[in-house]
C-alpha cells in the first residue's frame, strides 16, 4: 500500500512539473494585428504565424490587407 501510494505522489508531482513547464501563452489569430501588442520584447513584434500569435523581427508587408480573402 505504501509503495503505490508512493508512485501515485510520484506520478502527480512529475505531471504537475512537465504541465507547468509545458504551459505556455498561446492565442490564436489571423491578422498580425489580432495579437496583443505588448506580448514581445523590443526588437521583436508579435505576428500571426499559422494562426498562432509568435514573436518575431519585423517584415514588411506592403500588401496586407484583412479584408482582402487569401
Amino acid at each position: 500500500m505504501f509503495k503505490v501510494l508512493n508512485i501515485v505522489y510520484a506520478m502527480i508531482i512529475f505531471l504537475s512539473i512537465s504541465f507547468s513547464i509545458t504551459n505556455s501563452f498561446k492565442m490564436f489569430c489571423r491578422y498580425d494585428e489580432d495579437c496583443p501588442p505588448r506580448m514581445c520584447r523590443l526588437p521583436q513584434v508579435p505576428q500571426c504565424n499559422e494562426f498562432i500569435c509568435d514573436c518575431g523581427m519585423p517584415v514588411y508587408k506592403p500588401y496586407q490587407n484583412k479584408y482582402i480573402k487569401k
